[in-house]
């Protein structure tokens, strides 16, 4: 997820069941008005942006994720039906049965996709040391996976303190790299703290690769929000252009940044398109999801769009009733909300 655009995970109930002999299949997306390529053979690897995919006794195909529509492959029965789960946002449900397939697999690329769906529940529930400790133990098997998009990052101040991650001064300086980063991302607007967590922030950029240089960058952005007067036409105008170098997942949180900074210069047009990104095509956590939603529609109406405002608002109610859900009292380990995805979600293949 972070860093790349994550596949469809085939959920298809009415696919034939797989061969005894792992026959996995890579679906290319599909260009132009060509019919979409499949290959087929086995998945030896899903790392950092690319699938590695035997098709002979020759050299395998190294496919870069961002060419990749689909994944298809033998999957532990528990995982299969824990991903049906979480493809509806049934958090509780997935959750024990997402757990027990780590007990099951032993290839290593499918056990971090494992982790990484555990990771987002957890987020969903708030639970954030343990989606950092997920996303730890993703991070140690693959130094450049793409699923660092699924740490609890703070990219808008404005949440209720209940519904982000906080963060400790002390992280600042922790030896988990994720954990920095998160704990920058939570303090970054706390004028006590900002110097230090930019500080933190230019330091991972320099040292980072791949999806951590990008959320770092995109991180940095906020500090514009963050300064009376900071937002500069020409500056955003620069990250429209930047946003469409970027993957589908880390475009989403980049462009509800683009939005707000849009909101300031008054230019409600631009600014829905961009709010819109992140719910409509890669939705991250509830509450997240939700604020995207407002400002969505507080710039629908300032475009003198009331009906969209209102459809909007509606979709806004869903995902607060779904972050109620997700933390409602007496729901622990292994409990979470329902959901249902907003268009153009689909669960994804790492998830």
């Amino acid at each position: 997820m972070a860093g790349c655009p994550n596949p469809v995970m085939a959920q298809d109930d009415t696919a034939p069941e797989p061969p005894a002999v792992s026959m996995d299949q890579v679906e290319l997306r599909p260009v132009g008005l060509r019919r979409a390529k499949v290959l087929s053979g086995v998945i030896e690897d899903v790392v950092a942006e690319s699938v590695v995919i035997r098709r002979t006794a020759g050299a395998p195909d190294i496919v870069p994720l961002r060419d990749v529509a689909t994944l298809r492959f033998q999957k532990p029965v528990d995982y299969e039906a824990g991903l049906k789960h979480l493809q509806n946002y049934r958090w509780s449900e997935a959750l024990p049965l997402i757990t027990k397939a780590l007990d099951e697999e032993q290839r290593p690329w499918v056990i971090r996709e494992i982790r990484a769906a555990r990771a987002e529940i957890f987020r969903a529930q708030r639970r954030y040391d343990e989606c950092i400790h997920e996303v730890e133990q993703i991070l140690d098997s693959d130094p450049d996976t793409r699923h660092l998009l699924l740490l609890p990052l703070v990219w808008d101040e404005r949440l209720e303190e209940s519904a982000r991650y906080t963060g400790r001064a002390d992280d600042l300086q922790a030896d988990s790299e994720c954990r920095r980063l998160v704990t920058a991302t939570a303090l970054l607007h706390e004028s006590v703290h900002q110097q230090r967590a930019e500080e933190v922030l230019r330091g991972l950029k320099r040292n980072g690769r791949g999806s951590l240089g990008t959320i770092v960058e995109l991180q940095l952005w906020r500090l514009s929000l963050l300064t009376k007067g900071g937002i500069r036409e020409l500056a955003v105008a620069q990250w429209q252009v930047r946003l469409h170098e970027l993957q589908r997942e880390l475009r989403g949180p980049g462009e509800w940044i683009c939005g707000r900074a849009l909101m300031v210069l008054n230019d409600y047009d631009k600014a829905l398109p961009a709010l819109l990104w992140m719910p409509s095509v890669a939705p991250l956590d509830p509450a997240s999801t939700a604020a995207a939603l407002q400002d969505a529609v507080m710039a629908a109406k300032q475009a003198g769009r009331p009906g969209e405002a209102a459809a909007l608002s509606m979709e806004r109610e869903l995902w607060l009733s779904r972050m109620a859900q997700a933390n409602a009292p007496g729901k622990t380990a292994g409990k979470a909300a329902d959901r249902t995805g907003s268009a153009g979600d689909q669960r994804n293949t790492e998830k």
